[in-house]
């Protein structure tokens, strides 16, 4: 435990040591005056006793009578626990290793020790005795004086690292809220021009979808241009053949496919056009079974004047029962549908077919 200097102690803190100082220095001289007025404790010129004076008796009193003086107080000698007083002035002394207090406590001894042996008036005991209360009183001062705390170093580097921390601690946080304050004023002042560059983001970004859209269809568009042309080139090289065996559907015409079961059941319509690919399909003429084969058979080759059916037959062969089992029509009405199923997209594409 480490105490604080002398020099590092403040006005106020000297000013109470200089004050503890006296009051010792004033203990030390009553107590020096104390023991050299008890050493002697017989006053300087003892004044004679004064005569008795004489007894009056008085006539008209009928009780003996009584001596008017009293002894003085100062011919009563009595005695005192001056240990005991003087242990109480010790008491109250600081608990400091001092040589000056030390010394005076040696003296108050010495001085307990000769009034034991001693007989005093009481008049001179009680003045003793007031005297070791002021003393006391004195010793109490003394002892506030002097018992003062001492300061630990280690205490004091704690509490300054503390406070240090403390401060650093309050400047961070200051600096953050200032720094979130300036932020939010920078906002305030920025909504305008950040609310424009978010409309002009938004914008930007609608223009780059609708310009991907476009991208997209315009590949879309090629690709599909690249099959169209693609298909268009393989038309042409079967032309001869669909010239030769679709007759019955790319010719002009008012019969279509009604029913998605029967191919006797057709619909006249007003206005004359080649045959309609989704009504064949949906007929199931275009499908690779016989069922099929019969059905395109009977719509392309059919003459029944029932059924209306105006448009030319060319090479395609005229429907008659069971002459599908015959190898030549057979083969025509296959050659036929492969027609169809290959190019009848390029075909609706060239008007050869309706929708």
């Amino acid at each position: 435990m480490s105490q604080i200097s002398p020099y590092t102690r403040s006005k106020k803190e000297r000013q109470h040591n200089w004050r503890a100082t006296s009051i010792f220095l004033g203990v030390t001289a009553g107590v020096f005056f104390l023991s050299a007025w008890l050493i002697d404790p017989t006053p300087p010129n003892p004044q004679p006793e004064p005569p008795e004076p004489p007894v009056t008796i008085s006539q008209t009193d009928d009780v003996e009578a009584v001596p008017s003086r009293v002894p003085a107080p100062e011919a009563v000698e009595t005695s005192f626990d001056w240990s005991a007083r003087f242990a109480e002035v010790q008491r109250e002394l600081p608990h400091h290793v001092d040589p000056k207090l030390e010394q005076l406590e040696s003296r108050l001894q010495s001085v307990a020790s000769q009034l034991e042996n001693m007989k005093l008036p009481a008049n001179r005991g009680v003045s003793i005795q007031e005297g070791l209360v002021k003393l006391k009183d004195q010793a109490k001062m003394l002892a506030v004086q002097f018992d003062r705390p001492t300061v630990d170093a280690n205490d004091i580097d704690e509490a300054v690292t503390s406070a240090v921390q403390a401060l650093v601690l309050a400047e961070r946080e200051a600096i953050r809220q200032a720094r979130e304050q300036a932020e939010q004023l920078v906002r305030e002042d920025l909504k305008p021009a950040i609310r424009a560059a978010r409309l002009q983001t938004s914008d930007s970004q609608d223009r780059a979808t609708a310009l991907r859209k476009q991208i997209s269809q315009a590949q879309r568009d090629q690709a599909e241009l690249k099959n169209k042309v693609a298909r268009l080139a393989r038309l042409k090289s079967d032309m001869p053949d669909i010239q030769r065996y679709l007759k019955p559907f790319i010719e002009a015409g008012h019969l279509q496919p009604k029913s998605e079961k029967s191919a006797w059941d057709g619909e006249i319509t007003p206005d004359a056009k080649p045959v309609s690919l989704m009504r064949l399909t949906r007929l199931g003429a275009l499908e690779d079974t016989m069922d099929g084969k019969l059905k395109l058979y009977i719509f392309g080759g059919g003459k029944n004047p029932a059924l209306r059916n105006d448009r030319p037959l060319g090479v395609f062969p005229q429907y008659w029962a069971k002459h599908l089992e015959r190898p030549e029509v057979l083969k025509v009405i296959n050659r036929a549908q492969q027609l169809l199923r290959d190019h009848g997209r390029a075909l609706v594409e060239e008007h050869l077919l309706s929708p």
